[in-house]
C-alpha cells in the first residue's frame, strides 16, 4: 500500500508540472504576439510528440521497467519546459521554436504517462484492491494535480508573466522524478520469453492487433479519440482564447480549468465509493453526456464568468468517473503481458486526432470567431457522445465480465 500512495503522490505531482503548461504555454505564445492559429499550432506539435512516443513506448518499458522510464520522462521533460525561458533570453523564441519544443515535451512525458499507468495495475493487484476504486482514487490525485496547476498557472501569469509559470512546471517535474526515485516500485510483469525476442516492430503490432480483437476496447478509444480531438481544440485553443478575448483576464481560465478540475476531483472520489455497485454502462452513457457538451455550448452563449464557471463544475463532478471506469475495463479485459504494449497503442491511438484538433481550433477561432467555434466543438462533443446508445450492443459489454483471452495470449497470464 506504501509503494502505491507514493506513486499517487508522484502522479499528482507530475500532473500538476503538466496542467501548468498546458495553461502557461498557450499565455506564453499569446502574450508574445501570437494568434490563435499559432497557438493551436504549438499545442499540436505538443500533442503529436505525445502520441509518437505513445506508441513507441511500450516495449521500452518490457525493457528498461516502469519506473525507470517514469523517471527519465520527468526529469527530460522538466529539462525541456526550462529550456523555454533560456531561449527566449537570446532570442531564439521564434513560433518553430516554440513548436518544436512542444514536441520535445510531448516526446518525454507521454512514456512516463504510459509507465504509471503500468505500475498502477501492478500496485492495484499488489495492494488487493477493488479496480473501480483504485482508479477513481488514482484519478483522485491526478485531478487535484490538474486542479492545483491550473489555478497555478492562471495565478502565475496574471503576478508574474508566463516565463515565471514554465519555470514553475519544470521544479514540478523534477520533484515528481525524485520522489520515485526514492522509493522501490516494483516494475510491471514481464512479457513471455518467446515474445521478447521478437523485434521491436513485431512487439509494437502485438499491442495493434489486441486492439482489432478486442471490439469494446476498440470502441472505446475510437470514441475518445475524437473527444480528445474537440477537448485539444478546447483546452489548447478556446478556453485560451475565450479567457483572453471575451473574459480578458488570464486569472479567468486558471478559474475554469480549475473549477473543472476541483469538481472532477470531487466526482472521482465520490465514483471511488459507490462506482463498484453502479452499472457500468448507463453510468458511462450519462457522464459522458453531462460532462462533454455542455461546458463548450454554454461559453458560445456569453453569459459571463459566473454561470460558466457553475457548468464547468458540473461538467467536471460528471467527467470524475469516466477515466476511472475506462481505466477499470482495460485492466480487466487486457493480460498482464501485454499492457505495457496495449496500453501504449491505446494511448498512441485516442491522441492520434489530437494535433488536428489544435490546429483546427485555431484556425476556427481566427476565421470564424471565438463564439461559433466553441458552438460547432460543442455541438460535435453532443453528436459523438450518444453513441453508447446507439450502439449500445457493443457497448453494454462494459457492464459483461471480460471475454477469455485468447489462446496465444492465455500463457502469457501466468
Amino acid at each position: 500500500m506504501r509503494r502505491l500512495i507514493v506513486l499517487l503522490l508522484t502522479n499528482a505531482t507530475s500532473t500538476t508540472g503538466t496542467a501548468v503548461i498546458l495553461v502557461g504555454l498557450p499565455l506564453f505564445v499569446l502574450a508574445s504576439g501570437g494568434t490563435g492559429a499559432q497557438t493551436g499550432l504549438v499545442a499540436a506539435a505538443e500533442t503529436a510528440g505525445l502520441a509518437t512516443a505513445a506508441l513507441l513506448g511500450g516495449p521500452l518499458i518490457d525493457k528498461l521497467g516502469g519506473r525507470g522510464v517514469a523517471i527519465w520522462s520527468d526529469v527530460l521533460a522538466g529539462a525541456t519546459i526550462a529550456a523555454i525561458p533560456l531561449l527566449r533570453t537570446v532570442g531564439a523564441d521564434s513560433i518553430w521554436v516554440l513548436a518544436l519544443c512542444g514536441a520535445l515535451f510531448g516526446l518525454t512525458r507521454a512514456p512516463g504517462q504510459t509507465a504509471r499507468q503500468v505500475l498502477l495495475a501492478v500496485l492495484i493487484r499488489d495492494a488487493n484492491i477493488v479496480g473501480e476504486r483504485a482508479t477513481s482514487i488514482n484519478e483522485g490525485a491526478t485531478r487535484l494535480g490538474r486542479m492545483i496547476g491550473a489555478a497555478l498557472a492562471g495565478l502565475l501569469v496574471a503576478l508574474v508573466g508566463a516565463v515565471p509559470t514554465l519555470l514553475a512546471a519544470a521544479v514540478c517535474f523534477a520533484c515528481s522524478g525524485m520522489t520515485l526515485l526514492a522509493v522501490q516500485v516494483p516494475p510491471a510483469s514481464r512479457p513471455d520469453e518467446e515474445r521478447d525476442r521478437n523485434g521491436y516492430l513485431a512487439q509494437l503490432v502485438d499491442g495493434m492487433r489486441y486492439l482489432r480483437r478486442d471490439r469494446l476496447i476498440a470502441s472505446i478509444v475510437a470514441l475518445v479519440m475524437i473527444t480528445n480531438l474537440i477537448d485539444a481544440a478546447a483546452s489548447s485553443v478556446l478556453f485560451p482564447v475565450y479567457a483572453d478575448r471575451v473574459l480578458r483576464s488570464p486569472a479567468a481560465l486558471g478559474v475554469m480549468v480549475g473549477t473543472f478540475a476541483g469538481c472532477a476531483l470531487l466526482g472521482a472520489l465520490l465514483f471511488a465509493v459507490v462506482g463498484p455497485r453502479m452499472p457500468r454502462w448507463a453510468t458511462y452513457t450519462a457522464v459522458m453526456l453531462i460532462g462533454g457538451a455542455p461546458r463548450l455550448l454554454v461559453l458560445g452563449l456569453d453569459p459571463g464568468l459566473p454561470l460558466i464557471t457553475a457548468t464547468m463544475a458540473v461538467s467536471g463532478m460528471a467527467f470524475g468517473a469516466v477515466n476511472p471506469l475506462l481505466f477499470a475495463v482495460c485492466y480487466e479485459r487486457i493480460p498482464d503481458a501485454m499492457l505495457s504494449r496495449v496500453m501504449s497503442t491505446i494511448s498512441a491511438c485516442v491522441l492520434l486526432g489530437s494535433p488536428i484538433g489544435a490546429i483546427a481550433g485555431g484556425l476556427a477561432t481566427d476565421a470564424l470567431g471565438i463564439h461559433a467555434a466553441v458552438t460547432i466543438a460543442g455541438a460535435v462533443y453532443l453528436l459523438v457522445t450518444l453513441c453508447p446508445l446507439i450502439f449500445r450492443r457493443t457497448w453494454r459489454g462494459l457492464d459483461r465480465a471480460p471475454a477469455p483471452a485468447p489462446a496465444g495470449l492465455a500463457a502469457a497470464r501466468g
